[in-house]
């Protein structure tokens, strides 16, 4: 056995954290969050279009069993089955105003092509395509809430932008606030 996986052995087997709000939700900043916390943390894997086109998204959750918490895309197209996958599994689910959110995404985009994109929203371009992204946003937070409404305790549910920081989410973990001020990363120089 090689010594990464006798560390691997050692350290404690945690409730997996998943967090399932779209990108420009404040995905980077929980990742750091849970980073800080010591959650071993799985960001935005690239690259993953063509696993929801042949429909295998076997190798998507071999890349979670590796990791504590996961951010950002794909992850949260695929709440459900982590949720059957890893059944003591928490989720967040980052919220933002839909203004603000279609403002960041459409800055963050722009004219660029996403193969994911065409999986996700059913277009790879978001210029002209505003109101399917919106409507997709508004359909996954919708589709989150219905699926986990009758889960108490498995589904948090925070808007970044209120200020709300290490109390929520430290008390939803049942982890200490750490000593360090919540991050936030991302933030636009200017207001929204």
């Amino acid at each position: 056995m090689n010594l990464y996986k006798k560390i691997l052995r050692k350290i404690p087997n945690r409730t997996k954290v998943f967090c399932i709000g779209w990108h420009k939700t404040g995905t980077t900043t929980m990742g750091e969050a849970l980073s800080l916390l010591n959650y071993r943390v799985v960001g935005p894997h690239t690259g993953t279009a063509s696993f929801f086109k042949q429909n295998n998204i076997e190798p998507l959750l071999k890349k979670l069993r590796r990791g504590d918490a996961c951010q950002d895309m794909p992850w949260p197209v695929l709440f459900k089955e982590m949720d059957r996958e890893f059944p003591k599994a928490k989720f967040i689910l980052m919220i933002r105003d839909e203004k603000k959110w279609l403002k960041s995404i459409v800055n963050w985009k722009k004219q660029r092509h996403s193969e994911l994109g065409e999986v996700i929203y059913g277009s790879g371009t978001i210029e002209g395509n505003h109101d399917l992204y919106l409507e997709r946003y508004r359909l996954h937070n919708q589709s989150v809430m219905a699926y986990f409404e009758n889960k108490p305790g498995k589904l948090l549910v925070l808007n970044l932008d209120t200020g709300i920081g290490w109390n929520a989410l430290c008390a939803f973990l049942g982890k200490r606030v750490p000593s360090v001020p919540f991050p936030h990363k991302n933030k636009t120089a200017k207001p929204d």
